[in-house]
C-alpha cells in the first residue's frame, strides 16, 4: 500500500510477509531519507520491501507475529448491539480473533480461506491453543509500558 513514486513503476504492491500498520511511519521516514528509528526502535521499516518486493534478507521483525486490535462502534444508534472490541494475532497463514466482551474465539487459515468464512476453532484445538498463547503474550506486551 505504501509506494515510493521515485522507484520504477511507482505503485504499491503486496508482500508475502505479514506486516503491521505500525510500520507505516518508520517506512515513510526511511523512504524520505530519515532515520526510521526516530519513530522508535520497536517497529521495522518496510522500505526494503517497497524498493524490492522480492527481497529475502529482511529485518527479522518483518516476518513475525502481528498483533491486531479493533474497536467497532456503529455510526447508527440502532446498530449499537454490534459494538465489539476484537484482538487477534496473525502468524503466517493463521489468524486468531478474540472478542474481548464475549471471549469468543475464531480461527482462520488465510491461505485457504482469505475471506475468513470458515472458522476452524472447533476443529483445530491444537492450533487454537498455540495461537491463543501467542495472543495472550502479544496483548500483554502491547499493553506493557515501554
Amino acid at each position: 500500500i505504501v509506494c515510493d513514486p521515485r522507484q520504477p513503476g511507482g505503485h504499491g504492491g503486496s508482500f508475502a510477509s505479514a506486516v503491521s500498520t505500525v510500520s507505516v511511519m518508520p517506512t515513510i521516514l526511511d523512504l524520505v531519507g530519515l532515520d526510521p528509528e526516530l519513530h522508535g526502535p520497536e517497529e521495522p521499516s518496510l522500505a526494503q520491501l517497497v524498493r524490492d518486493p522480492a527481497a529475502t534478507d529482511l529485518d527479522p521483525r518483518i516476518d513475525g507475529l502481528v498483533f491486531t486490535e479493533v474497536d467497532f462502534v456503529p455510526a447508527l444508534e440502532h446498530n449499537m448491539a454490534k459494538v465489539a472490541h476484537l484482538v487477534g494475532v496473525v502468524d503466517g497463514d493463521l489468524k486468531l480473533i478474540r472478542d474481548t466482551v464475549t471471549r469468543e474465539l475464531e480461527l482462520y487459515d488465510l491461505a485457504a480461506d482469505p475471506g475468513e468464512r470458515s472458522d476452524l476453532s472447533a476443529t483445530r484445538p491444537d492450533l487454537l491453543r498455540r495461537l491463543e498463547r501467542q495472543l495472550d503474550d502479544a496483548a500483554r506486551d502491547a499493553l506493557s509500558p515501554p
